[in-house]
């Protein structure tokens, strides 16, 4: 009895042992992962996305790439487990990549930080991959489907791989470097043509990794009106990646009444990017209007960390105006020129703190040479008591810059549905010059500091102070004095709605400025849509106050952006206080539409109203636009020059 027993239980025991064999097999054989809804991961060579919750079984050979930040931390144990076989097993059985709720982003921070633990390592491959244009959303993971999707994908011409890897800042083999990594994506995203463009880490080993880069296009076309006024209505048309090759098309026509010809083409012009993957910028274009003619070329490669040590550029233009009543005051005289520009710069990246961890982005030193001239062709007689504005001159410029800057991004700064990045650092440039006229020669100095900074509490903060000035006679000549205050609140709110502020204020004082060459409070200069030049001075003081509502709605790629914005100004003679001269102001509303395919990447309309108004200028203004205006929080070092009045 007792042997039966025991001949059982043992083969029991042998039972059970080859089903844990068999299910080990299995286990070994097929992984199981699960994903959340709306889960989005790349099979192979295909982009999927979840309708609901899913247990998915990967089969053997299947190349499985989460899109999701928990792919990190899944991937990185990985790497550990290759070394011991027993942990590799235990991982296989244990941890599977649980793609949790999605969580918003947070504001305003380092996208560098992902990439820490992944530091040094050698970059074995890089795997490009382009969702379908129009149907696909890095934001919410949603793929769209209707049939307009379905004739833009069948219409469109996608940018050429090797567009793309053009490109990029590193090469396989390289080690990767956090921030650079982030640096390239930022690059690619802001190109023309790209909607956005994404690294992911996959198939991490012990010292090496592969990439996966994701770029989505935007719709390359685009056509867009301009009113500006009664009489002037132009319509831009234009192609961001011409042939798939990243090159722009574009030109404009422009109707205006009383004039001969009424219809006319007023621009044109064309851009070739990245000319043999040395980064540099090639654009030719041609402008005219009743009042001016201008032919444009420009040759030019920015400064870009990282990327190349060498920056600079060449620019000639020919230019053909009438002159306006407040430079030509004599009607009897010639009443236009025509003049040439010459324009060439260089400047040298030189990289500090090299000893700093390489994970971290090291400060720069940039020294800068320039050379401007311009030269009249034909013009009005003019003296040295005249109009030294139609004199020829030759400027000499050098500059020293300083720069230590991070950037942080956040996908809901002046439009949402897009992620946005912001400098945080200081920025030091010094600059020396001389400027050789026909009646008189002037040196000049000018200097320019930036601050920005996140602060835990009140938010993002940026400070800058220029002054320039030329010296002429033991005086100061043309100098210019600004200094201006940003403000980004923290975002505020948890739920589907959440909003910030965003404040400014800027003061600018002309020094010994030529009378003809004075500010102005109106649109592009104080105070936004207000139409008139009667507000005129040589220094003035303008703030403005914008509360931004960032919305859950969305149609057909489009997000909605409300906002309401409040501006002030001041403006006046710089022999008495600023505060004596009368506050002129503008409150109204406006909505940002943002879509995520289109080639003008937002669409602002905006309604403002004035209280009061000079003589003749309207008391409100309806503008449609496709300009943010987010140029003044980039403190780059450019070519070196005078401090701009405007």
């Amino acid at each position: 009895m007792k042997r039966k027993l025991f001949a059982g239980f043992y083969l029991c025991l042998q039972l059970l042992l080859l089903i844990c064999i068999f299910q080990s097999k299995v286990l070994k054989a097929q992984d199981t992962i699960f994903l959340k809804k709306k889960s989005t991961f790349y099979l192979n060579d295909s982009l999927y996305r979840t309708l609901n919750d899913t247990l998915f079984i990967l089969q053997p050979g299947q190349e499985f790439v989460p899109l999701d930040k928990d792919s990190l931390f899944y991937q990185k144990l990985n790497q550990k487990g290759v070394s011991s076989k027993f942990l590799q097993e235990i991982l296989s059985l244990t941890l599977r990549p649980n793609a949790t709720a999605s969580k918003p982003n947070e504001d305003l921070t380092d996208d560098s930080d992902k990439w820490e633990a992944f530091q040094g390592l050698t970059i074995s491959k890089i795997t490009i991959r382009q969702p379908p244009v129009g149907g696909f959303s890095f934001t919410d993971t949603t793929f769209y489907s209707t049939k307009l999707t379905d004739i833009i994908q069948s219409l469109h011409v996608y940018t050429k791989v090797d567009v793309i890897k053009k490109n990029l800042y590193f090469n396989e083999g390289d080690s990767l470097n956090a921030w650079v990594v982030v640096d390239n994506e930022k690059y690619i995203r802001n190109l023309s043509f790209i909607e956005e463009a994404r690294f992911y880490p996959k198939n991490i080993g012990n010292d090496s990794i592969e990439l996966l880069l994701i770029v989505q296009d935007k719709i390359p076309y685009g056509i867009f009106p301009e009113f500006h006024s009664q009489k002037k209505q132009s319509l831009r048309i234009w192609n961001t990646n011409f042939l798939g090759y990243g090159n722009e098309i574009g030109g404009g026509l422009t109707h205006q009444k009383n004039e001969s010809p009424e219809l006319y083409l007023s621009s044109l012009y064309f851009t070739l990017t990245n000319l043999k993957k040395q980064f540099i910028q090639n654009k030719i274009a041609y402008t005219r209007s009743p009042d001016e003619k201008l032919l444009n070329m420009k040759i030019g490669r920015n400064y870009l960390a990282q990327a190349y040590q060498l920056a600079g550029g060449i620019e000639l233009g020919y230019s053909d105006i009438n002159l306006p009543h407040w430079i030509n005051p004599d009607t009897s005289s010639q009443t236009s020129t025509a003049y040439a520009d010459g324009n060439i710069w260089a400047g040298y990246q030189i990289e500090l703190n090299k000893v700093k961890r390489k994970s971290k982005r090291p400060a720069y030193l940039f020294p800068a040479i320039g050379i401007e001239n311009r030269y009249h062709i034909d013009r009005p007689l003019i003296s040295a008591d005249s109009n030294i504005f139609l004199s020829n001159r030759t400027n000499i410029y050098a500059s020293l810059s300083i720069l230590s800057q991070d950037f942080v991004s956040s996908e809901k700064l002046f439009a949402q549905g897009l992620s946005q990045t912001l400098p945080i650092g200081i920025g030091l440039s010094l600059t020396s010059g001389f400027s050789f006229g026909e009646f008189y020669n002037m040196p000049y100095l000018g200097i320019r500091v930036v601050n920005a900074k996140l602060t835990k509490n009140q938010g993002y903060l940026l400070s800058q102070l220029q002054f320039g000035t030329f010296f002429h006679e033991k005086s100061l000549k043309q100098g210019a004095f600004i200094v201006s205050l940003n403000h980004l609140s923290k975002l505020i709110g948890a739920g589907r709605y959440t909003y910030r502020t965003s404040t400014g204020i800027r003061y600018t004082l002309g020094i010994n400025r030529d009378t003809y060459d004075s500010l102005f409070l109106n649109n592009s200069n104080g105070i936004k849509g207000l139409s008139t030049n009667a507000l005129k001075g040589f220094q003035r003081l303008n703030a403005n106050l914008e509360f931004i509502i960032y919305t859950p709605w969305k149609w057909i790629g489009f997000h909605f952006t409300p906002y309401f914005i409040f501006e002030t100004g001041l403006i006046g003679d710089p022999k008495r206080s600023i505060f004596k001269n009368r506050f002129v102001s503008a409150f109204g509303a406006g909505i940002r539409l943002r879509n995520e395919f289109l080639v003008f990447s937002s669409i602002q309309l905006r309604f403002l109203y004035y209280p009061y108004t000079p003589s003749g200028a309207a008391n409100y203004s309806i503008d449609v636009s496709d300009d943010l205006d987010f140029d003044y929080f980039d403190f780059n070092p450019t070519a070196p020059g005078q401090v701009w009045f405007k």
